[in-house]
């Protein structure tokens, strides 16, 4: 949901958040760039509020 704040399509490699998986371990790493907004101009970032996982939580 990240790439399509910014651009309007929905691509991960266009998105202001990275998120990778080591392989054959269960570390999640993730990463936000210089260029992540906190979605503004929205109630709420989009990474937090569509995570299907609940996993983002954006701290005050």
């Amino acid at each position: 949901m990240c790439s399509f704040h910014h651009h309007r399509y929905i691509e991960p490699s266009a998105s202001s958040i990275s998120v990778r998986r080591q392989n054959g371990t269960e570390l999640i790493f993730w990463s936000v760039d210089e260029t992540c907004d906190l979605c503004k101009g929205e109630p709420a970032p989009w990474c937090e509020k569509f995570c299907a996982y609940g996993a983002l939580r954006v701290m005050p």
